[in-house]
């Protein structure tokens, strides 16, 4: 079966996705279930050599594949002249390449005028190179089978949208652990930082200040906040909208609100909820003759007060007090009285107003958080 490509693909890495995407329709309408390529070890010692002048990592020195996903390698052991060697002797016909004879590319170059007198001045070479990839190999699945629990080790929050990580645990390790921990965190939410942005993030997990942050690549943004950091996350299509929630008078209810893309249960009434804990401080009591409805469940705003035992206080002062960084902030909740009053900074300060009076009808409110 044969294919061309219109128009020309306009590098080699064009044309390599082009061949593999070709192979894999002509699989699929084969039924097979696996594409085997004829890449051997010189292709592999050629490889490493490139990736190491280029400055690779472990991960690009691992070379060639010899399986990856339904692509497999099997002739990777063998030497260009093993196998044309084997195919001489059985009788087997084959095709060259010709684009392998231009001298224009860098690895054509590298196969025809640095690996001949290189194995010439070290003889084995090309094998030590494979050697190499094998070993680098070996390490990447070293590495993989303990990233798992290294970022389990300092990861605060696994939130979707804006996991969180322990700074003082995170610098306990060397820089290569904590941009591979940070590398690993970011895979799980489907993005791949470059040797850049893994460098950016490095240095600004060991030197920036909390309320700063800095952009990596994909628009994901690493920000420190008192000893966390935040790995912000671009928001995904469908990412839900904040949506305030009313309570429109005493009598009980229970509707859900969204605030700083997180959902939160209101419920309210003349009775406290059975499962309701006070301890959790996400529980209030107020006296409902004393209040003025509707009430609010909404998120925080900037210029926002609320009236505490020793004056009027900036929520964003109590925030900082509080060390609820400038990412948190949006998530809490704030129950405020219609004239804009606010009643109950949720889990954090409560305003010395409407307090439960005995004899006057009680108004029970516990906000429960139900996640992203």
């Amino acid at each position: 079966v044969r294919g061309s490509a219109d128009p020309p693909p306009r590098s080699e890495a064009a044309a390599r996705d082009l061949r593999y995407a070709f192979l894999e329709r002509q699989a699929t309408q084969a039924g097979a279930a696996l594409i085997a390529t004829a890449h051997h070890l010189d292709d592999q010692a050629e490889t490493v050599l490139f990736r190491a002048a280029r400055g690779a990592g472990l991960r690009g020195l691992a070379g060639i594949l010899p399986r990856r996903g339904a692509i497999v390698r099997p002739l990777l052991p063998f030497t260009r002249a093993e196998i044309l060697a084997y195919a001489h002797a059985v009788g087997l016909r084959w095709r060259e390449d010709p684009s392998n004879a231009a001298h224009v590319y860098a690895r054509n170059r590298l196969r025809a005028e640095v690996l001949p007198p290189l194995e010439r001045a070290v003889p084995g070479a090309a094998r030590a190179l494979a050697r190499l990839a094998a070993r680098a190999r070996a390490a990447e699945q070293g590495w993989d089978a303990v990233l798992d629990t290294l970022l389990e080790g300092v990861l605060l929050s696994a939130d979707p949208g804006a996991p969180q990580v322990a700074r003082e645990r995170l610098l306990a390790y060397p820089s290569e652990v904590e941009g591979r921990i940070l590398r690993h965190l970011l895979r799980r939410h489907g993005f791949a930082p470059g040797r850049a942005g893994t460098t950016a993030a490095v240095e600004f997990i060991r030197s920036g200040v909390s309320g700063t942050g800095v952009t990596l690549e994909g628009g994901v943004r690493l920000e420190r906040e008192f000893d966390r950091l935040l790995v912000r996350l671009p928001l995904s299509p469908g990412t839900a909208v904040d949506r305030a929630a009313r309570l429109e008078g005493p009598e009980a209810g229970e509707v859900e609100a969204i605030v700083g893309g997180c959902s939160r249960r209101v419920c309210w009434g003349a009775v406290p909820p059975a499962a309701a804990d006070a301890a959790d401080r996400l529980l209030e009591v107020f006296d409902a003759s004393a209040i003025r409805f509707p009430l609010e469940l909404r998120g925080w705003r900037s210029g926002d007060r609320i009236r505490l035992p020793g004056g009027t206080k900036k929520l964003k002062k109590l925030f900082t007090e509080r060390r609820v960084g400038r990412s948190g902030r949006p998530c809490v909740p704030i129950l405020v009285e219609a004239g804009g009053r606010i009643l109950w900074v949720v889990g954090f300060a409560r305003a010395p107003v409407a307090r439960p009076v005995p004899g006057q009808p009680a108004l029970y409110v516990t906000v429960t958080d139900v996640g992203r």
